[in-house]
């Protein structure tokens, strides 16, 4: 009896990852418009299936960005062994810029929703008080290595880096939407790497710029 209980738990997680995964795949390709009920004529399906997961299109988007969170933190986990220089930095904030692209349509959805959805906001205020916490540790960690120079940490000169830093990161999905639709995520993706790690040039150490050339990466 317990076996089947335990099955029957297995296969509602299964089911709910399912249609987030050709959720996640129909909103990243067709737009945000999608209402539930399109959604589960898309995906060859009821709207009760759907709505028995996820009432509203919110618990639908925070559940998207759970998954997105989670594969984020997966990919964060794994560079963070060993001696922690710029060069591993780079390598894995190209992984989370991939991870970005891949539920490009949560960061779309939440860059439309903050303001008039409150479950969305209270979602993201608690992940960006945590991610800047995660950022300050990195930081740190960066200076103490010798890739960066202390006066990145100045009061006064940390969160103007941080604004650059993470604004440049985030909004890229919302640039190659807009600005350069007529290219490829491939094609820009140098590019935009290029934009977002020149906020580190005032900070570059000698062994910070060794670093960076080991990536390939040319900043100026």
């Amino acid at each position: 009896m317990q076996f089947n209980h335990i099955n029957l738990i297995a296969k509602g997680i299964k089911a709910k990852r399912d249609i987030l995964i050709q959720a996640r795949d129909l909103y990243n390709q067709e737009g945000l418009g999608i209402t539930l009920a399109e959604l589960a004529k898309r995906m060859n399906t009821t709207l009760g299936r759907i709505t028995y997961h996820f009432p509203t299109k919110d618990h639908l988007f925070i559940a998207l960005a759970q998954l997105y969170e989670e594969k984020q933190m997966i990919s964060r986990s794994k560079s963070l062994t060993g001696e922690y220089g710029l060069d591993k930095f780079i390598y894995r904030s190209m992984e989370g810029m991939d991870i970005q692209y891949e539920y490009r349509c949560v960061i779309r959805y939440f860059a439309a929703s903050i303001k008039t959805h409150n479950a969305v906001f209270e979602h993201l205020s608690t992940q960006f008080s945590s991610n800047n916490k995660l950022m300050l540790d990195v930081f740190s960690s960066l200076v103490k290595h010798g890739s960066l120079s202390e006066r990145l940490l100045q009061p006064d000169v940390f969160p103007v880096f941080l604004f650059k830093f993470v604004n440049l990161f985030t909004t890229w999905v919302i640039s190659l939407e807009i600005y350069d639709s007529d290219k490829s995520y491939a094609e820009m993706k140098p590019i935009y790497l290029r934009g977002i790690f020149s906020s580190f040039v005032p900070f570059l150490t000698e062994k910070g710029n060794s670093e960076i050339q080991k990536t390939g990466l040319q900043l100026s």
